[in-house]
Parts: C-alpha cells; structure tokens; sequence
C-alpha cells in the first residue's frame, strides 16, 4: 500500500504529462522515499515515506478529482492499495475514492536533471506556464491566505537548469529551464536588474 501525505501529493502530481504519446510519464512515479511527476518541461520532486520497500517502484494516475480533493484544507494523506486510490481526512474518513490503474512502463532517470547549484549566480528568464505551474504548487503548500510561501528559482547560469524551492520545506522541489531569451543590453539588465530607460535619483 501506498500512503503519502495528500498537499505533497496535489502538488508533485501537477507535473505529471497528458501526452498519451508518452505515456509513461502520465502519472505519478512513486519509490521508497520520494514521488515525482513531470511533463518533460517541469520536474518536481517530494521527499515522502510512501510505503514502498527499496527496489520498488510504481507510475499511478493521479485524476483531476484525486487533486481537487488533495488539496482540501482538511484533507490529510491518500492511500492507494488494490487498485483504488482513496483522500482522507485527519479523522481518516474518506473525501474521496476511485479506482486507479498502475502504468506499465519504465519512468525516466530523472536524477541526472537535477542540478548540483553551486552559487546563487543565475539571472535565467522564465515562460509564464512555467511560472504559473510554480505559483499553483505554492499556493497548495501555502499554509493560510493569510501566510503565502515565497519561492526562490535559483541556477549557476541563465541558460542551465534551475531549481525552484518553496518557502522554508526541505521536502519539495521543482526543476525548470529558462529561456534562450537575448534581448538589448542584456549585459546590463543582468546586472542591475533594471532598464536603461529608468533614471535612478
């Protein structure tokens, strides 16, 4: 059986591909210590006990409706075991079941795309999907409107991959690419930060 907490869950599974051609990344991969999903454009990872033994892995389908209900400020872990996939609350009551079928294929080696950041020295231009995906993970993990998560997207250069951290969690990342994005006076939006039109008093 599989048991994770349900807010990760929400999160990670929103990297997780619709492209039927590549199916084996239309789901959740799980393994003993971790989940992570993507669509090719965007990792995102999880640090989580899933119940899985060492050696073990599984590619599951994390619905729409599975989502929605994981996100529920009430809703605590999902369990999936005998084909069926089940959000619960604290009071381990049910918010929401379906069956769920494993995927039959091999997940990527994702560990290689993660990079080892060594300084924070990147000034990487970003796609706005690719923002908005980062601004929905935070939101799940935020815990109150009154208390949002600050997101840090950090990198050794503009054009290598980027690591995306949400607020104070060691548990949780993202990994994106930036744009191939040359634009006039590159040089000096880089390192100041602002354009050559703005006078500085």
């Amino acid at each position: 059986m599989i048991n994770v907490n349900a807010k990760l869950l929400a999160a990670v599974s929103l990297a997780q591909s619709t492209d039927k051609t590549r199916y084996y990344i239309c789901g959740v991969y799980f393994e003993n210590g971790l989940m992570a999903a993507t669509d090719g454009n965007i990792f995102t990872c999880a640090q989580e006990e899933t119940g899985l033994e060492a050696g073990q892995g599984a590619i599951l389908p994390i619905s729409k409706k599975v989502q929605t209900a994981a996100k529920k400020s009430n809703a605590s872990t999902v369990e999936i075991d005998d084909g069926v996939i089940k959000v619960l609350d604290g009071h381990h009551n049910i918010l929401h079941m379906e069956p769920v079928k494993e995927i039959d294929g091999t997940y990527p080696n994702f560990r290689h795309i993660v990079p080892d950041i060594k300084g924070l020295t990147s000034s990487g231009a970003f796609n706005v999907p690719i923002l908005d995906h980062i601004k929905d993970v935070a939101k799940i993990l935020t815990p109150s409107r009154n208390k949002l998560t600050p997101v840090w997207i950090v990198g050794d250069n503009a054009t290598d991959a980027h690591i995306a951290r949400y607020g104070a969690s060691e548990k949780i990342f993202s990994v994106v690419m930036p744009v191939n994005m040359k634009v006039k006076g590159e040089e000096a939006f880089a390192s100041t930060g602002k354009p050559d039109w703005f006078a500085a008093a």
